[in-house]
């Protein structure tokens, strides 16, 4: 009785007043920004990087207006991965608003029975994490008055960085 329907990849249903009740997404397309990001072509891109074994992506929200895209890497070697090394790899293939704030490394990617990621079961970033594994300090006047007016904007709450982005 609605006419024709789409496949959208959404999920919805139909209250008793007649209007669609949107439910969320049925496949892994995200919307971060005005992007649609497929978070699987990120997890393609990692899986890419030399030094990943396996990789997953979700996002991260810190509050309504703070979203973040956050990675989680099965490292090759015991010693563990390079988040610089790999950051430096997705910029080849990847748009900078696709690549993850956040590099975790783990140990195994969780599974659910079916054989998906468990994104639930992914683990969270600690806020004093640095995406980037050595973070300098800010040196001239410049720069701390630069970061000071990003901190107020963004509502930031630990030290920026000189290799931060904000996108």
């Amino acid at each position: 009785a609605y006419g024709k329907i789409y496949r959208t990849g959404d999920l919805a249903k139909v209250l008793p007043s007649g209007e669609l009740q949107h439910l969320g997404r049925l496949d892994d397309q995200i919307k971060l920004r005005g992007y649609r990001i497929e978070l699987g072509e990120i997890e393609s891109a990692l899986m890419n990087c030399s030094g990943v074994r396996a990789a997953a992506a979700y996002l991260w929200q810190l509050s309504p207006e703070d979203v973040r895209i956050v990675a989680c890497c099965q490292p090759t070697a015991a010693e563990g991965f390079q988040a610089t090394s790999i950051r430096k790899q997705l910029r080849t293939s990847l748009p900078n608003y696709m690549i993850p704030q956040f590099l975790l490394q783990v140990d195994t990617i969780p599974l659910l029975p079916n054989g998906k990621v468990n994104r639930k079961g992914l683990p969270k970033p600690a806020m004093t994490e640095s995406s980037v594994l050595s973070r300098s300090g800010l040196v001239s006047d410049q720069e701390k008055l630069i970061a000071d007016i990003w901190t107020e904007l963004i509502q930031q709450k630990h030290a920026i960085a000189r290799e931060d982005t904000f996108f």
